[in-house]
């Protein structure tokens, strides 16, 4: 533990103990952290039937109430579409933010591929998941649901191409492109006693966003609730 940081537990103790707090023995340990979870679109879902074959990007456009990360994506494959495959994670308004290769497919069913670098996605980002493919044979369904946790389909979008690009054109039907997405994990609080006990930590600006970086924020946990006393930089 570096100086720097027994100083701001030091100064965070006192702060706390000048307004009229008590505190446990906690406030030297690290919060505690939420089990990452990671959601699908399409868990357990076999499409129903062949739309059509062509060199096609598509993809579903969808917004997450929650930040976290994209770190796998999949799509489903019908037998003799052996062109190859890429998936492309796309803003709202076309900027690539990824992409990736299939590699060892199967012959059919669903197809993964885990993003070599996984893309990060804000709390109330829209965002469009897609895969390219010159033989793409495509399913041509609804989709089993519009919500699974934080994830919110939007609608599905195609392109006719030679090569992977924005798609941006839709027939409101469900392409069988689905992916990963996994939440940050979060500090968990520790039910202290509202007014008379608080479990205090030395935290840094990453668990407590709202507030500038770079600093250490003496904080506490009171009503199930983060709250930062003060900032302290060291």
């Amino acid at each position: 533990m570096g100086k720097g940081l027994v100083s701001a537990i030091r100064r965070c103790a006192m702060i706390l103990m000048i307004a009229g707090f008590t505190f446990s023995p906690a406030f030297l340990a690290e919060p505690a952290k939420s089990a990452e979870k990671t959601v699908r679109l399409m868990e357990n879902y076999n499409p129903p039937g062949i739309g059509g074959a062509s060199a096609l990007e598509l993809g579903v456009k969808v917004s997450s109430s929650e930040a976290g990360w994209i770190k796998k994506v999949l799509f489903y494959k019908y037998e003799g579409d052996n062109a190859g495959h890429s998936a492309q994670i796309w803003s709202e308004n076309g900027t690539l933010l990824g992409s990736q290769r299939f590699f060892q497919e199967t012959e059919s069913g669903w197809q993964s591929v885990a993003l070599e670098n996984p893309v990060r996605i804000l709390a109330n980002q829209t965002f469009l998941v897609s895969v390219y493919g010159a033989t793409y044979k495509y399913p041509n369904g609804n989709f089993p649901s519009m919500t699974s946790g934080p994830l919110t389909v939007i609608d599905s979008y195609y392109k006719y191409s030679v090569e992977p690009g924005f798609p941006v054109e839709t027939v409101h039907t469900n392409y069988a492109v689905d992916f990963n997405f996994s939440n940050d994990p979060t500090p968990e609080p520790s039910n202290p006693i509202p007014g008379l006990l608080l479990d205090v930590y030395v935290v840094d600006s990453a668990e407590l966003p709202d507030h500038a970086p770079g600093f250490t924020h003496c904080a506490s946990l009171n009503s199930n609730a983060w709250s930062s006393v003060e900032s302290i930089d060291h």
